[in-house]
């Protein structure tokens, strides 16, 4: 079991690289893989149609890293999900996506979209990029550690509805029901270094973010 790291072709920046362990598996996505070589990280994997790298990045990235799969990109999936369906053949014990935004909102939001497959199966997954943190929480009590820098935590239904208590933040609640569409579970705040979340029923996104 191994921590997957999948690195997309959206706002990269340096601490993506401090926080790769050697133990951990890397995945870059169409040009994030070069990104990465040039940063001093060689990926085991790297996936994508590679349309927006050149041929002498594509040919460099060809010699250094281990396995490159690339696709045609008239394909039914985004360079990233083609990297979630590889990764999750791993079996591996964690996901973290980098990268995921971008100048597209149709791919960030599709990007976020992937932690619902981790989710069901029961995979720990997070997306993160310069100044958020979302994961995927469903029925259960969550204790969620804060985030460094981080100073708001949401709660953003993606069933038609959750129950929710909230426990250890400046706005407590018990077993609210909070319906999709509504923000009332936008901008809370942690009142010191964890709180506690119960989803009594339903299933939604949790982010942690900073202006």
């Amino acid at each position: 079991m191994k921590r997957i790291i999948i690195v997309a072709n959206g706002f990269l920046w340096n601490g993506i690289v401090k926080e790769i362990t050697s133990s951990d598996f890397v995945i870059g996505v169409d040009r994030a893989a070069y990104w990465l070589i040039e940063h001093g990280v060689t990926p085991q994997v790297a996936i994508g149609d590679f349309d927006s790298t050149s041929r002498r990045e594509f040919e460099k990235l060809k010699k250094i890293i281990p396995t490159v799969k690339k696709y045609s990109p008239e394909k039914d999936f985004t360079d990233t999900e083609l990297a979630l369906k590889y990764a999750i053949k791993q079996e591996p014990s964690s996901i973290t996506i980098y990268g995921g935004s971008g100048t597209r909102l149709d791919h960030t939001i599709g990007t976020v979209q992937l932690l619902e497959r981790c989710q069901k199966l029961c995979i720990p997954a997070v997306f993160r990029d310069m100044k958020n943190e979302a994961m995927v929480v469903g029925r259960g009590r969550t204790i969620l550690k804060k985030r460094e820098g981080s100073r708001y935590l949401s709660v953003i239904p993606i069933t038609n509805s959750i129950q929710i208590t909230l426990a250890h933040f400046k706005y407590e609640i018990a077993k609210i029901t909070i319906y999709r569409g509504q923000t009332v579970g936008i901008s809370n705040e942690f009142t010191g270094r964890q709180a506690t979340i119960t989803i009594h029923r339903g299933l939604a996104y949790v982010i942690q973010s900073r202006d």
